[in-house]
């Protein structure tokens, strides 16, 4: 999400930095912690299989995906202002935060004030975690609910959290 967002509009940067790090420190230390304390556990585990994210299929679906919500975000700023595009960061974050990436990150380029637009990218990956967290749970059940939900939920509430603090202190 930092790298897109920042290739696209690298004034993104310097407000995605400190929100994305407290996700990612939040994630990929249960991570470690988890990996840490399994090390010397054998348990053969099987590997999920693979696709290629080079498939036509996939890349005409992100595409369709990325024209949708970047008309979707474009009518909602034009009709509900901030609040319809923050709206839509959240709805879209649950199945994808790549085309709402990119859609943020091209109009903060043009009307919409970047911090408006690292909101609702953060929003919309915070969406996206906890759907994940809820299918761990659904999936697993509620011992790899609570492994997988827990840091994802802390993730998106520290996430969100950062975002808050930063723009209230603005």
């Amino acid at each position: 999400m930092l790298l897109v967002a920042g290739l696209i509009n690298a004034q993104l940067l310097q407000r995605l930095w400190v929100p994305a790090a407290v996700m990612a420190a939040l994630i990929y230390g249960t991570a470690l912690c988890y990996w840490w304390s399994s090390a010397g556990n054998e348990e053969t585990r099987a590997a999920p299989p693979l696709e290629n994210p080079l498939e036509l299929r996939a890349a005409l679906s992100f595409g369709a995906l990325l024209t949708v919500i970047m008309i979707l975000g474009e009518a909602l700023k034009a009709w509900l202002g901030e609040a319809g595009v923050l709206m839509l960061a959240g709805v879209s974050g649950v199945a994808e935060v790549d085309a709402i990436t990119l859609s943020l990150a091209r109009m903060s380029r043009g009307d919409l004030e970047p911090g408006v637009a690292v909101t609702g990218l953060v929003t919309a990956a915070a969406a996206n975690s906890l759907l994940k967290g809820a299918l761990a749970a659904g999936i697993g059940g509620r011992q790899l609910g609570l492994r997988v939900g827990v840091p994802l939920l802390a993730a998106s509430a520290g996430g969100l959290l950062a975002v808050w603090c930063l723009t209230t202190s603005v």
